[in-house]
């Protein structure tokens, strides 16, 4: 597994309760929103422009049972090129 992976893994274990909420975030070209809202589990979305329109940012709240849950959000958004995670 990549060390980066892991090492977000350790982090979220330290830092947040299993099952809970967890806020996922991320920065999408506007053009692909929809690929990325394609990917993303069922929970409370929300999108917000920028002001001249290039980007949206996408947060969803979901109840995740674990942090393989997190991490499998994070890997399969990653395939859509141009999208940052924060």
């Amino acid at each position: 597994m990549d060390p980066q992976i892991v090492s977000f893994k350790e982090k979220l274990e330290q830092e947040h309760t299993f099952p809970g909420a967890y806020i996922f975030k991320f920065i999408v070209p506007s053009e692909k929103v929809a690929d990325v809202e394609g990917l993303l589990p069922v929970g409370k979305l929300s999108l917000r422009s920028s002001s001249n329109n290039r980007y949206t940012s996408l947060t969803l709240e979901k109840i995740v049972e674990s942090s393989e849950e997190v991490v499998e959000v994070y890997v399969t958004v990653k395939a859509v090129e141009g999208v940052i995670s924060l």
